[in-house]
């Protein structure tokens, strides 16, 4: 079964997304990681298993756009969604590559459109 990696370091909100892709996209328990160091961790051991990364921007230790980086690295066509509560999206924007999506914190009803359109339904 399919899974999704959260990497970001409130783990309330942790739960809460991984809740709702699990019961909403029918995948299995989400792999959480507090830190981008943590989760390549978790994505290196899981590779097979994840369908999407969800990466917070303000990260300890570094930002989200350089675990982006590192994600990427592994790899290329992993699909990946940015968490960010930064008032001025277009701030964070350019830091990205064009096929990231960002999802806005605090999350709200239009952060299943987005799941769907980055993970979808099968």
């Amino acid at each position: 079964m399919e899974r999704v990696l959260i990497i970001e370091d409130e783990r309330e909100l942790c739960e809460l997304l991984g809740q709702l892709i699990v019961k909403r996209f029918n995948f299995s328990a989400p792999l959480i990681a507090v830190n981008g160091a943590e989760g390549m961790e978790l994505l290196k051991e899981h590779h097979d298993d994840i369908r999407v990364c969800v990466v917070d921007y303000l990260l300890p230790g570094k930002l989200g756009d350089k675990v982006i980086e590192e994600i990427r690295q592994f790899d290329p066509n992993m699909s990946i969604i940015i968490l960010t509560g930064a008032d001025d999206i277009e701030k964070v924007r350019p830091n990205l590559p064009p096929d990231v999506a960002i999802m806005r914190k605090p999350l709200s009803k239009t952060c299943i459109n987005l799941l769907e359109t980055y993970i979808g339904e099968e």
